[in-house]
């Protein structure tokens, strides 16, 4: 069987019944133990090249915990879902050369994926702060603006 690279996007999601906020404060040598009877798994597999692999199913899969094989309860493949992107300028004196090329792949970029009324993208810069330029829009002319 062919090897694939997995890449994990985003972070483990656990879900269980909502409970009052609780502070608790643990030292250091303390360890805290939860149990949880599902814990949702969001990944993209690529091959060698960075290519998206598609049309998987839940039988090419094997998860693990502490080296036990888990059962995958729910699977299913999500596609065309709307988009969430933050860009992050560097705009430190070291970067400030190259800030313009920057400044134009963002917008050709931003044309070419943001789709109206479904996807969102915000802009920042940082140098020695972080700052805001523009909120989430899905409007990409007041993102370059």
């Amino acid at each position: 069987m062919r090897m694939i690279l997995l890449t994990v996007i985003t972070c483990f999601m656990i879900e269980a019944a909502p409970r009052p906020l609780q502070r608790v404060a643990f030292s250091s040598d303390e360890v805290l133990s939860v149990d949880v009877d599902r814990v949702n798994l969001q990944f993209s597999v690529t091959n060698r090249k960075g290519k998206l692999i598609t049309n998987l199913k839940r039988e090419h899969f094997r998860i693990f915990e502490d080296d036990q094989l888990q059962s995958i309860t729910n699977f299913s493949t999500e596609t065309d879902l709307p988009l969430h992107i933050a860009l992050l300028f560097d705009t430190s004196g070291s970067l400030h050369d190259k800030l313009r090329f920057e400044q134009d792949a963002a917008a050709q970029f931003l044309y070419s994926l943001l789709r109206r009324g479904r996807d969102q993208a915000l802009i920042m810069t940082f140098d020695t702060t972080i700052s805001l330029l523009h909120d989430y829009t899905d409007d990409p002319a007041i993102l370059v603006a």
